[in-house]
């Protein structure tokens, strides 16, 4: 019989690649400091050996025991590697201690610099609608809610609105940029920092908050943000004066 060759990483690159949603979603809502820690630590090597085993290939003449045993290996490769990532992530909590100040309080204060180093002062945005992201360039739910908060500013800047980007990247301005430049965001970032992080709650992310024209905290949104009910809350604040 002609030896076929068979590619694993045509078997197993979808649930490769629905692992890695999968975790880096979890990893998405855990504390910036712990995600750093356990993204090197755990998510980065092992997804380092499932992709080797993945692209690797071998040849057999047919489906015979021995090929069955191999890729039965392979799949308890994926399967250990998988658990043992839920495992440590269990260990570690998903859950910070920081609290997040009370809606009717005054949003605390910061001066950041932007991309372009421009200082952006929370304060001096009083008198509008304040749409403040804290996020990162690895968290999955980020990336999903930042081209909703572009389209915001398009359509609600004339009326008050302005987002500000809070970026809790750990290497800061060296993944930002190269993310701004791709995707094109249309409000200030600025780079935030442990401190900020603790005043405002931030232990997860996304974090996003909504201030009023008085400066005050209306909404604090722990995780990914519903789209229309979040669009339906810009307006209400819009239309006080």
């Amino acid at each position: 019989m002609v030896a076929k060759t068979l590619t694993l990483q045509a078997i197993l690159s979808n649930g490769v690649a629905t692992v890695r949603q999968t975790l880096g979603r979890m990893f998405s809502a855990m504390a910036a400091e712990k995600a750093k820690k356990w993204r090197k630590l755990v998510l980065t090597p092992v997804f380092a050996i499932v992709q080797s085993c993945a692209t690797s290939s071998f040849s057999v003449e047919s489906w015979s025991g021995e090929v069955t045993m191999r890729m039965n290996k392979l799949a308890a490769l994926v399967v250990g590697t998988t658990l043992l990532c839920l495992l440590l992530i269990s260990a570690t909590g998903l859950k910070g201690s920081n609290t997040s100040p009370a809606s009717g309080k005054v949003a605390p204060d910061f001066t950041l610099q932007d991309s372009e180093g421009a200082s952006v002062n929370l304060s001096a945005y009083k008198g509008r609608v304040v749409l403040l992201d804290f996020w990162a360039t690895w968290c999955h739910g980020c990336q999903t809610e930042i081209p909703w908060y572009v389209e915001f500013q398009n359509r609600y800047k004339s009326r008050g609105l302005a987002a500000i980007g809070v970026s809790m990247d750990d290497d800061g301005w060296k993944s930002v940029k190269p993310f701004l430049q791709q995707n094109k965001l249309n409000y200030p970032v600025v780079i935030g920092n442990q401190a900020l992080a603790k005043v405002y709650g931030v232990d997860a992310l996304p974090v996003t908050l909504l201030i009023d024209r008085q400066g005050k905290i209306v909404r604090t949104h722990a995780g990914m943000v519903d789209k229309s009910s979040f669009e339906h809350e810009i307006q209400a604040l819009l239309r006080e004066k």
